[in-house]
């Protein structure tokens, strides 16, 4: 994946624009699993940019139907989480019960 494609989705992201960001994995053929390195995570780059839940939840969508493991019954614990122990970051799991700490 180059650089430009990395830059577009974090644009896209930063507008919360749920729609533009799903056409634009459509139309590219882009699959979260290639997206995600060691320099780049779609789902924590959508956390670093204050993304609205809508857009976080599509993103989960793409990385569920991949078997990625992000169980929603499952109680996370923040050794899982890592770096995305942020206030907010937590507050958006709490919300959705996927995490009790």
């Amino acid at each position: 994946m180059n650089n430009i494609v990395y830059k577009d989705i974090v644009e896209i992201i930063i507008r919360n624009d749920k729609l533009k960001l799903e056409n634009y994995f459509i139309n590219r053929n882009i699959k979260i699993n290639d997206l995600s390195n060691e320099d780049f995570d779609v789902l924590l780059s959508s956390f670093e940019n204050h993304a609205s839940n809508d857009i976080i939840d599509l993103i989960i969508n793409y990385y569920t139907k991949l078997g990625i493991p992000i169980n929603k019954n499952k109680v996370f614990d923040k050794m899982f989480l890592g770096k995305w122990c942020t206030t907010q970051n937590l507050n958006y799991f709490k919300s959705r019960n996927w995490l009790t700490v």
